[in-house]
Protein backbone atom coordinates (compact mmCIF):
# COMPACT_ATOMS: atom_id res chain seq x y z
CA UNK A 1 0.00 0.00 0.00
CA UNK A 2 3.45 2.52 0.99
CA UNK A 3 4.16 1.66 -2.83
CA UNK A 4 1.29 3.94 -4.12
CA UNK A 5 0.66 6.36 -1.39
CA UNK A 6 4.26 7.87 -1.38
CA UNK A 7 4.61 8.54 -4.94
CA UNK A 8 0.71 9.96 -5.30
CA UNK A 9 1.82 12.32 -2.32
CA UNK A 10 4.99 13.31 -4.24
CA UNK A 11 2.97 13.99 -6.91
CA UNK A 12 0.72 16.71 -4.93
CA UNK A 13 3.12 18.43 -3.52
CA UNK A 14 5.19 18.76 -6.61
CA UNK A 15 2.21 20.06 -8.83
CA UNK A 16 1.46 22.34 -5.57
CA UNK A 17 4.60 23.72 -6.05
CA UNK A 18 4.77 23.85 -9.79
CA UNK A 19 1.48 25.84 -9.24
CA UNK A 20 2.94 28.35 -6.53
CA UNK A 21 6.16 28.77 -8.89
CA UNK A 22 3.79 29.62 -11.92
CA UNK A 23 1.75 32.00 -9.95
CA UNK A 24 4.54 33.86 -8.81
CA UNK A 25 6.32 33.69 -11.95
CA UNK A 26 3.59 35.24 -13.93
CA UNK A 27 2.77 37.99 -11.25
CA UNK A 28 6.44 39.25 -11.83
CA UNK A 29 5.75 38.90 -15.53
CA UNK A 30 2.68 41.32 -15.01
CA UNK A 31 4.58 43.73 -12.86
CA UNK A 32 7.47 44.21 -15.07
CA UNK A 33 5.07 44.76 -17.93
CA UNK A 34 3.58 47.13 -15.75
CA UNK A 35 6.65 48.84 -14.83
CA UNK A 36 7.56 49.05 -18.76
CA UNK A 37 4.26 50.76 -19.71
CA UNK A 38 3.99 53.09 -16.84
CA UNK A 39 7.61 54.32 -17.73
CA UNK A 40 6.22 55.06 -20.95
CA UNK A 41 3.28 56.61 -20.15
CA UNK A 42 5.27 59.08 -17.74
CA UNK A 43 7.43 59.92 -20.81
CA UNK A 44 4.48 60.65 -22.82
CA UNK A 45 2.75 62.45 -19.90
CA UNK A 46 -0.62 59.94 -19.67
CA UNK A 47 -0.54 58.73 -16.48
CA UNK A 48 -3.96 58.44 -14.57
CA UNK A 49 -4.84 58.41 -11.30
CA UNK A 50 -7.81 54.85 -11.04
CA UNK A 51 -9.70 53.63 -8.07
CA UNK A 52 -9.18 50.21 -6.95
CA UNK A 53 -10.01 48.03 -4.25
CA UNK A 54 -6.83 47.59 -3.49
CA UNK A 55 -5.88 51.24 -2.70
CA UNK A 56 -9.13 52.45 -1.24
CA UNK A 57 -12.11 53.97 -2.34
CA UNK A 58 -9.82 57.44 -3.46
CA UNK A 59 -8.37 58.07 -7.16
CA UNK A 60 -4.62 57.08 -6.76
CA UNK A 61 -1.95 57.96 -9.36
CA UNK A 62 -0.69 54.82 -11.71
CA UNK A 63 2.66 54.28 -10.03
CA UNK A 64 0.79 54.08 -6.22
CA UNK A 65 -1.03 51.38 -7.87
CA UNK A 66 2.43 49.46 -9.08
CA UNK A 67 3.94 49.59 -5.73
CA UNK A 68 0.14 47.85 -4.13
CA UNK A 69 0.68 45.23 -6.56
CA UNK A 70 4.31 44.75 -5.74
CA UNK A 71 3.49 44.58 -1.84
CA UNK A 72 1.09 41.82 -2.66
CA UNK A 73 3.94 40.17 -4.59
CA UNK A 74 5.84 40.34 -1.78
CA UNK A 75 3.58 38.85 0.47
CA UNK A 76 2.89 36.35 -1.80
CA UNK A 77 -0.39 37.05 -2.97
CA UNK A 78 0.36 36.09 -6.47
CA UNK A 79 -3.09 36.33 -8.09
CA UNK A 80 -3.56 39.83 -6.94
CA UNK A 81 -0.39 41.11 -7.64
CA UNK A 82 -1.16 40.48 -11.39
CA UNK A 83 -4.37 41.50 -10.99
CA UNK A 84 -3.53 45.13 -9.54
CA UNK A 85 -0.22 44.93 -12.16
CA UNK A 86 -2.47 43.94 -15.67
CA UNK A 87 -4.58 47.15 -14.56
CA UNK A 88 -1.70 49.22 -14.56
CA UNK A 89 -0.61 48.47 -17.72
CA UNK A 90 -4.35 48.84 -19.20
CA UNK A 91 -4.46 52.25 -17.64
CA UNK A 92 -1.18 53.21 -19.08
CA UNK A 93 -1.81 51.95 -22.03
CA UNK A 94 -5.21 53.88 -22.63
CA UNK A 95 -3.13 57.04 -21.13
CA UNK A 96 -0.13 56.46 -23.87
CA UNK A 97 -3.09 55.88 -26.86
CA UNK A 98 -4.86 59.10 -25.36
CA UNK A 99 -1.74 61.04 -25.38
CA UNK A 100 -1.04 60.08 -28.79
CA UNK A 101 -4.75 61.38 -29.97
CA UNK A 102 -4.39 64.44 -28.30
CA UNK A 103 -0.87 65.60 -28.37
CA UNK A 104 -2.01 69.27 -27.14
CA UNK A 105 -5.16 69.11 -25.00
CA UNK A 106 -6.70 72.30 -24.35
CA UNK A 107 -10.11 72.75 -22.55
CA UNK A 108 -13.17 73.28 -24.42
CA UNK A 109 -15.67 75.40 -23.26
CA UNK A 110 -19.20 75.83 -25.28
CA UNK A 111 -20.35 78.59 -26.38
Amino acid sequence: MHRFIYPALAALLYAGTTAHALANSDAAAAISQAEKDLALAKEKDGVWMIIDKATGKTAVPLPKMLEAARKAAESGNAAEAARIAEKVSTFARLGIAQMEGQPDPKPLFPE
